[in-house]
């Protein structure tokens, strides 16, 4: 079997690998975390990256194929560049002093929700249970699944309502994609100035 290429190159068209691809690639990867799936500047393809992680939950059984797919969509059309993790609650464990288990700003189940939230499809509620789903089955600490599940169903509505808004700017304006040049914080009015 030819080696698959988990390097990223810009030039080439991506092919994600099949199915026998990804039982090599988890064999000789086996160091790969959620930083690099989230790093743009990694040097593998993030894409491959979040297959591979995926893959290895997908054989021990933690999730099915249905959550596999649902996860990689936001790799594959490129949001995961725009997702920040502001729909998940890592703002308030930051604030509590809790630092999730890798240090980084977002791992692969927020930027399903945050892609859940931009698209305002599925609605809040199954988007929140998604996340929950999705959190269990990569092998997260229950508990704390809970906890952040707890904590988007109680303040999850203040990402929802900036997402769409944006969404509504984007349908009036004709602004189409997914990574559209907006940011997540409301405008502020500029106050008058009396000249002197």
């Amino acid at each position: 079997m030819p080696k698959y290429d988990i390097t990223y190159r810009p030039e080439r068209a991506y092919r994600p690998p099949t199915d026998q691809e990804l039982d090599h690639l988890v064999t000789v990867h086996t160091a790969l975390t959620e930083y690099e799936a989230n790093d743009p500047a990694c040097e593998f393809d993030n894409r491959t990256v979040v297959r591979v992680i995926l893959w290895q939950r997908y054989k021990v059984g933690g999730i099915d194929r249905e959550m596999y797919n649902s996860l990689i969509e936001p790799y594959d059309n490129g949001f995961y560049k725009k997702a920040d993790g502001k729909s998940a609650p890592f703002g308030f464990l930051k604030v509590l002093g809790i630092e999730k288990k890798l240090g980084v700003n977002k791992d692969i189940t927020s930027v399903r929700h945050d892609f859940d939230y931009y698209r305002g499809t599925p609605s809040r509620k199954l988007a929140d249970k998604h996340y929950l789903k999705a959190q269990v089955g990569l092998g997260h600490n229950r508990v704390w699944a809970w906890v952040e599940y707890l904590t988007l169903r109680g303040f999850g509505w203040s990402a929802w309502r900036t997402h769409r808004k944006r969404q509504d700017f984007i349908i009036r304006y004709g602004q189409v994609g997914f990574i559209p040049e907006l940011r997540d914080t409301k405008l502020k009015k500029k106050k008058k100035t009396t000249p002197k």
